[in-house]
């Protein structure tokens, strides 16, 4: 049925036979003709002319035609028209068109504002997102920027990493898929930087979006966030599967010489994180010998690695270090890991 549709609004939007004045005439003229004309056909025309003359003055009545008009193929024309006149006017009303019942207008409506990347009218679609109390146009604004950030505007796309954080599935997947589809040289820098962002849904996303697209320029950042005191559950899971991704990138030699006989206990509190990210068999004994370390963090610290690493293992080796631990501190620390294994 839709290609059916599709085939009218061609036609529609094609036909010029008896209107000659469409492209160069007068625009009071076709405005005229665009409320007017009791064909569909020659409104349709009417409002593609309209488009071509690219006025900002027609934006009114092809907003009008847009909300208003009863026949699909003028609704549909009166958002591509709208896509070419270079306004904010022109952006703001194709927003307003997003409550149209026809599920070809809405594709035409999305369509055109997707195009505005040739004439960006970032303002408007940032305000939406940003401010944006209806879900329908923060979902449109973010196809529109998902656009323009894919033409190379950068500020844009960090915008994009904020629009995780949005309430709406719809607008958080618009944004992720647009990241995800950014060039790598453009999206792993936001990624990385977006690791340290002030909303746990978007740290944890972008540790996902980092997972499927390994970085070397990504794997310092990702240690990082991996010693992140404090840090909800399921955003260090998302940072520990995106350094288990990175495995390439990591001398897993050096991490094990610097995790058990490291001269800087931080260095080596780092290589132990990163050692059950890794989660290698290997690994897995070497933490659990850890566990004994002279050092307390250096045991909670290994204790941690070990359920990131294998967690049936995590809760043997613990339990068994817990009986034996003489530090008070270090064995409360234990016995709540034991606990939250249960």
């Amino acid at each position: 049925m839709l290609g059916a549709r599709a085939w009218w609004l061609v036609v529609a939007t094609s036909l010029s036979a008896g209107l000659a004045w469409a492209d160069d005439g007068p625009q009071e003229k076709l405005r005229d003709v665009l409320e007017t004309s009791s064909s569909f056909k020659v409104r349709a025309t009417a409002a593609v002319a309209l488009g071509r003359l690219g006025d900002p003055a027609a934006v009114d009545p092809l907003g009008r035609a847009l909300r208003r008009d009863a026949h699909f193929a003028v609704r549909a024309a009166a958002a591509s028209a709208l896509s070419r006149i270079d306004d904010d006017a022109a952006a703001r009303t194709l927003l307003d068109g997003l409550g149209d019942d026809d599920e070809f207008v809405l594709r035409e409506v999305e369509k055109a504002l997707r195009s505005f990347h040739r004439a960006p009218r970032q303002g408007v679609f940032i305000a939406e997102l940003t401010a944006g109390k209806d879900e329908t146009r923060r979902r449109a604004a973010a196809l529109a920027l998902a656009a323009i950030a894919q033409a190379g505007d950068d500020d844009v796309a960090r915008l994009l990493v904020d629009g995780l954080a949005d309430d709406a599935r719809a607008v958080r997947t618009i944004c992720r898929q647009a990241l995800d589809t950014l060039e790598r040289r453009r999206a792993v820098p936001l990624l990385v930087l977006a690791l340290t962002h002030e909303e746990a849904d978007v740290r944890r996303q972008v540790a996902r979006l980092l997972a499927a697209r390994p970085d070397a320029s990504a794997k310092d950042k990702l240690t990082v966030a991996l010693m992140r005191l404090g840090e909800e559950a399921s955003v260090r899971r998302a940072v520990v599967d995106a350094v288990a991704a990175h495995r390439a990138f990591f001398d897993e030699d050096a991490l094990a010489k610097t995790a058990s006989a490291g001269e800087d206990e931080d260095a080596r509190l780092a290589a132990i994180a990163v050692l059950g990210a890794l989660a290698g068999r290997e690994h897995i004994t070497r933490l659990s010998a850890l566990l004994q370390d002279p050092s307390p963090r250096v045991r909670s610290q290994a204790a941690t690695a070990l359920i990131d690493a294998d967690r049936a293992a995590a809760k043997v080796a613990i339990a068994a270090q817990v009986a034996r631990e003489a530090d008070d501190r270090t064995k409360r620390r234990l016995e709540a890991l034991l606990r939250a294994l249960r």
